[in-house]
């Protein structure tokens, strides 16, 4: 039996039930569902070599075992009779570690509460966890984990974006692919408030999120050490609007190919104010997506301002800028010596 939020849980097999005159009480263990197909079913906890273990786990059919390695026999726990059952983990667990598993990503349905097991990496922790519906952060202490990338790659059937808020991302430096292929939420996690000061690497953070219909509120975030953005909002297809990025320093980025790709109903793009004199890749920028004339005309003038990196490949997609003016003499600035950069896009109009 724990106790965590509103009730104390009473775990059985197969399910649970709450006792809702019990107290509040906030719990600070890892609480997951896993469902069984067959009667005799096993599952295996998802554990690292090189990570440090040394909990007790409830396998919410009675019984329960104490792991302290990440090969350890007793992390597979056989059931008797299929069905979903609450694990919880209490102690000390430095990661979980699904990364693609072809039998184990497919075990877990819900997180309930991250808890505060001393989590230090959730590099590859539920990516591909296709059959995961639900994920609730909780209570929990993130504040030492250094690495989110693929965190939740390929989580697909969420069937609603998860309130990650309270999520502690100060000592993380790298988000690549986090939220890679979440394709089945219509509006994004809740990550306004993250601190984002020591990232370096959100390379396909947001890719292939196919049904978000509005942006990633990040306005906020520092990105200033950030040096990889390819594709990171790439093949957002329903998403109307641009994030809100105009006040971002992007004088670290090195890379923004792909990172607009295919978004094919964005407006209201802000990226003419952004420091690209160290970016030496752009292909594909926007290669698909349709910047308005007025968007592309203060785009081309405010680039073709800076100091920019040579011979760079960049797509404007099926944008077009206006013929005659300060618009078309910045697109010849780009193009012409020094700078001899390759755009594509639908040309003057």
């Amino acid at each position: 039996m724990g106790c965590y939020w509103w009730s104390c849980v009473m775990f059985t097999a197969g399910g649970v039930y709450r006792d809702t005159a019990e107290d509040e009480v906030i719990t600070t263990d890892f609480v997951g569902e896993w469902r069984t197909l067959n009667d005799g079913d096993a599952i295996t906890l998802p554990l690292r070599n090189g990570f440090n273990y040394n909990f007790v786990v409830d396998w919410g059919d009675g019984t329960t075992d104490t792991i302290t390695a990440w090969d350890q026999v007793q992390r597979e726990h056989v059931y008797a009779t299929a069905g979903i059952y609450t694990v919880t983990m209490t102690g000390l667990c430095e990661t979980l570690y699904f990364n693609l598993d072809p039998i184990l990503r497919d075990e877990i349905v819900s997180v309930i509460n991250m808890g505060v097991m001393g989590w230090t990496t959730f590099e590859n922790t539920f990516h591909g966890c296709r059959q995961m519906t639900s994920f609730t952060l909780g209570t929990t202490d993130t504040s030492a984990v250094t690495d989110m990338s693929n965190m939740f790659n390929g989580c697909w059937r969420w069937t609603s974006a998860p309130d990650l808020s309270a999520m502690d991302t100060s000592a993380c430096t790298t988000m690549q692919s986090m939220f890679l292929q979440c394709s089945s939420i219509s509006s994004p996690p809740d990550v306004s408030t993250w601190n984002t000061s020591n990232v370096t690497n959100m390379s396909d953070m947001f890719s292939f999120c196919e049904h978000f219909e509005s942006p990633p509120i990040v306005s906020g975030w520092d990105v200033s050490n950030v040096t990889e953005m390819t594709a990171m909002f790439g093949r957002c297809e329903r998403m109307h609007t641009a994030p809100a990025t105009a006040g971002w320093d992007t004088s670290s980025v090195t890379s923004m190919a792909f990172m607009f790709n295919r978004d094919l109903v964005i407006t209201n793009m802000q990226v003419d104010t952004w420091d690209i004199t160290g970016v030496t890749w752009m292909q594909d920028m926007f290669d698909g997506t349709a910047l308005t004339t007025a968007q592309y005309d203060q785009l081309l003038i405010a680039w073709a301002a800076q100091a920019v990196q040579p011979n760079l490949n960049f797509s404007g997609g099926n944008s077009t800028y206006t013929a005659g003016g300060a618009a078309e003499t910045a697109h010849n600035t780009l193009t012409n010596a020094p700078n001899n950069w390759i755009i594509t896009d639908l040309g003057s109009v």
